[in-house]
């Protein structure tokens, strides 16, 4: 009955950062920081950080996936199922909604310049979630150097991300051999 109750809070949580998450997967980053890591206590940003490179890293859409790992952690699969429904249902009946007025909506200056400003102040949300991440991801000079690569390979010569992951994870596994023969040393 505990879990049921929580998987209904759950829902009804992600109900209300689907209606107001705007600006994709990262934007979902910034609301589970403000409310579970540093409300309720639930997540370490390290976790939060983890949890968001797992569902961005995997094929899906970003905000359904941590959604679903979010929920997966705290509730178990019925957590999952909840807070992913709760997250992707405001935004299946606005698109519905969107789609059925859709020529109405695209003809009404009001809405298209509505709709200019949602963009203009969803970037200051998802700066403030990625500073976060950065802050979180780049442990050491070594993160540091591996991000600046992965950032120079990606913008200068269009790597995909999966050989980008790869490279990280590779990364990770040298960077941390580096960090146990410094630990080593007398």
């Amino acid at each position: 009955m505990k879990r049921l109750k929580m998987a209904i809070g759950l829902f009804a949580q992600f109900f209300i950062f689907g209606c107001t998450t705007f600006g994709g997967g990262w934007s979902i980053v910034a609301q589970i920081q403000r409310t579970y890591v540093e409300k309720r206590g639930w997540l370490t940003e390290k976790e939060l950080v983890d949890l968001a490179s797992i569902a961005r890293g995997i094929p899906g859409i970003t905000i359904g996936n941590t959604a679903m790992i979010f929920g997966y952690r705290s509730c178990g699969v019925l957590g999952g199922i909840c807070c992913l429904f709760g997250m992707v249902l405001p935004p299946f009946l606005i698109i519905c909604a969107i789609a059925f007025f859709y020529q109405l909506f695209m003809e009404n200056t009001w809405i298209m310049n509505g709709m200019k400003g949602i963009r203009a102040a969803v970037v200051p949300i998802i700066l403030v979630s990625c500073t976060t991440m950065a802050r979180s991801a780049i442990a050491n000079k070594w993160c540091a150097i591996l991000c600046v690569i992965a950032f120079g390979l990606y913008m200068i010569f269009n790597i995909s991300g999966i050989v980008l992951i790869i490279f990280g994870a590779l990364g990770g596994l040298v960077i941390s051999s580096l960090n146990k023969k410094e630990e080593e040393k007398p």
